[in-house]
């Protein structure tokens, strides 16, 4: 949940169209504060489903690394 939270709250599910996914339909409803959390944890499903989200971290963990 912590990670379908990020796109939600940065904005990043606001858009109407996405090109994450093959086919996926963006969903625009919207819940609690009026985020779009279903659409935020259909994001956050495909990141980790599809090792988005580990080649980001590794490259978060890489620059970070560099700065210290």
């Amino acid at each position: 949940m912590n990670v379908a939270a990020l796109p939600v709250t940065f904005g990043v599910c606001e858009a109407e169209t996405s090109n994450i996914g093959s086919g996926e339909k963006v969903i625009t409803e919207r819940g609690p504060g009026g985020g779009r959390w279903k659409e935020g944890l259909g994001q956050a499903r495909w990141a980790i489903g599809s090792g988005q989200a580990l080649k980001s971290l590794e490259g978060f963990i890489k620059v970070t690394n560099r700065l210290l």
